[in-house]
């Protein structure tokens, strides 16, 4: 069962959810979430560490994405780029 919740930062009730879960993932917005933020919920988590499996970086511009790539799975992703406005300059959250 996945449940989404809130962000832990901007509110308390999403602690109780974790503490109830088995395993945690943290979603993190590309060129919008702070990378002070990824670290200040990180530090939230402390508590739960081994619960939390991992991070998710969403919304990668598809033209960033394959830099890193090289290439390996532009057949799979190609259709997405499509109509995707110019890449940010820098990535805020990484």
């Amino acid at each position: 069962v996945v449940v989404d919740s809130p962000a832990i930062l901007s509110s308390p009730g999403s602690m109780p959810l974790v503490e109830c879960a088995d395993r945690a993932i943290m979603v993190v917005e590309w060129a919008r979430t702070e990378r002070q933020a990824v670290l200040e919920a990180l530090s939230t988590l402390a508590a739960h560490a081994k619960k939390v499996s991992g991070v998710v970086l969403n919304k990668v511009p598809m033209d960033w994405y394959r830099i890193f790539d090289n290439g390996a799975y532009r057949g799979y992703y190609g259709g997405y780029a499509k109509g995707l406005a110019n890449p940010p300059r820098k990535a805020v959250a990484s």
